[in-house]
């Protein structure tokens, strides 16, 4: 499992093909392949790091699974690191310069779809039933960025695990 670091001086960039493998899992285990022939059966094909549609050989990446990944060229891991440095608290241009990125425009627009993202991912959750008994407000109720400060502040860890971000990737939160 993934573990990224609380502080960005200590931060390292995931290998890409972990991130493939987690996020892989995760949508097996919570059953997300869904062909546009309908079908659900599928295989891993190792050699392209990709799903195919046992029925009309049809190809998705894990990428393809994510909404605010989709269409990017971006690669998983760069795109989970730029979240997380967003999420404690990182400038666009702290994050190009941590993660050592050529571009600027890049490393901004992927803060700002993300910010975007967690827009929609409140506004949904603002129609999710509310327990009457309780006055306090549930962690998941809270923006990613509010889960992981919360986190962060609240907890002895140094470092976090990842699944909060592919859970929020998959929108399965």
């Amino acid at each position: 499992m993934i573990k990224l670091a609380f502080n960005e001086s200590k931060f390292i960039i995931p290998q890409e093909l972990d991130c493939i493998n987690e996020l892989k899992e995760l949508i097996i285990k919570n059953n997300l392949y869904l062909c546009n022939c309908g079908s659900t059966n599928y295989y891993w094909k190792n050699d392209k790091q990709v799903f195919e549609c046992k029925s009309c050989n049809k190809r998705k990446s894990v990428k393809s699974f994510c909404n605010i990944m989709h269409n990017s060229n971006l690669k998983i891991n760069l795109w989970l690191s730029v979240l997380h440095l967003h999420c404690i608290g990182c400038t666009p241009s702290k994050i190009k310069k941590i993660l050592n990125h050529k571009k600027y425009s890049t490393i901004w627009d992927k803060v700002f779809l993300a910010k975007q993202a967690e827009k929609k991912y409140l506004k949904n959750r603002q129609y999710r039933p509310k327990d009457i008994d309780s006055q306090i407000q549930p962690l998941s109720n809270l923006s990613i960025s509010k889960q992981v400060q919360f986190e962060q502040a609240f907890s002895s860890k140094k470092y976090i695990s990842c699944d909060l971000y592919w859970r929020w990737f998959l929108q399965i939160i």
